[in-house]
């Protein structure tokens, strides 16, 4: 498995363990274009920032580097990360890989 592919499985477990704590109503099914920040997503934001802040902690553990996947650079994106689970995978991957 590639380190991108690794990156989103550790994304989706994250919103899994999200998941757990949802009513069944409320769960996700996340695949690569599940909605996370925009209109029609399921999530709130103080859900997403479980998930990110869980991203974050298994990201470290798993590659031994820290990333902080809410900065300014990310906020001020033109394409934001946080749009769907491909897109924030791929930038967590490109944290990740510099």
């Amino acid at each position: 498995m590639n380190e991108l592919a690794v990156v989103t499985t550790i994304l989706i477990q994250c919103i899994n363990s999200l998941n757990s704590e949802l009513p069944e109503n409320k769960k996700l099914s996340p695949t690569h274009e599940t909605l996370l920040l925009a209109e029609g997503s399921n999530i709130d934001s103080l859900q997403l920032i479980s998930v990110i802040v869980d991203f974050e902690e298994a990201l470290a553990i798993h590659f031994k580097v820290q990333v902080s996947l809410t900065t300014d650079d990310a906020m001020s994106l033109t394409e934001s990360p946080f749009y769907n689970v491909n897109s924030l995978a791929n930038y967590a991957f490109s944290l990740i890989s510099k």
